[in-house]
């Protein structure tokens, strides 16, 4: 689903809109200035594609059975979710367009905008369902916002301790060892695996970068 969604976002047109065509469409990945930084994986899943996005939930048996033009879960009920949007930035006009861009491949959206004073809380207590933030943390220097550090921690998987997935642990002991050997090549090597990638998908506020 993460994937769907990821491919469902046209980041060129956030571009374009928001930011005048200054960012560069990306996921979730090293910073341009970083050793570790690669072109591939800051694209992997950042490509706009609708019909893959489209063809991806109809394999996870999300489907538009009444017609409404949103799709459904097996239970019945509307395939919908709220974004949770800091007020004092750019994140509410990003995520307008994200809600016509989601509503395309059949997921209905609520934004709920308000002050960081209001929606961290909301984030910490796990009290969300899509927590926008800023610019993503380094895996490196905030471990706990991408990796099980502590109970509850990653924010995102509140439960990932007992019941993550497996992919989920891998990038656990991937960053634990990245961010202890002193080798070089090694750390390279350890930032390569292609686990690595799923961050863009385990976060669904990428958008762009500058």
């Amino acid at each position: 689903m993460r994937k769907a969604l990821s491919y469902g976002i046209n980041r060129e047109e956030i571009s374009e809109i928001v930011f005048f065509g200054l960012f560069e469409p990306a996921g979730i990945s090293f910073e341009l200035t970083s050793p570790f930084y690669t072109p591939e994986v800051s694209r992997r899943y950042a490509e706009h594609d609708p019909e893959r996005a489209r063809a991806l939930l109809d394999e996870a048996g999300y489907l538009n059975r009444d017609g409404d033009g949103y799709r459904e879960f097996s239970d019945g009920r509307r395939f919908e979710v709220t974004i949770d949007a800091f007020s004092n930035s750019t994140i509410p006009d990003i995520t307008e367009l994200i809600a016509e861009h989601w509503a395309d491949i059949g997921v209905k959206v609520h934004l709920n905008v308000a002050l960081q004073e209001i929606l961290v809380p909301r984030r910490f207590s796990g009290e969300f369902e899509i927590h926008v933030t800023g610019a993503p943390a380094n895996p490196f220097t905030a471990p706990e916002k991408f990796a099980l550090t502590a109970p509850f921690e990653p924010f995102w998987h509140r439960n990932g301790l007992r019941e993550g997935p497996a992919w989920l642990r891998e990038i656990t002991a991937l960053i634990a060892a990245a961010g202890t050997t002193l080798d070089p090549a090694e750390k390279s090597r350890l930032v390569s695996n292609p686990s690595f990638a799923l961050w863009c998908v385990s976060h669904c506020q990428s958008t762009c970068r500058f």
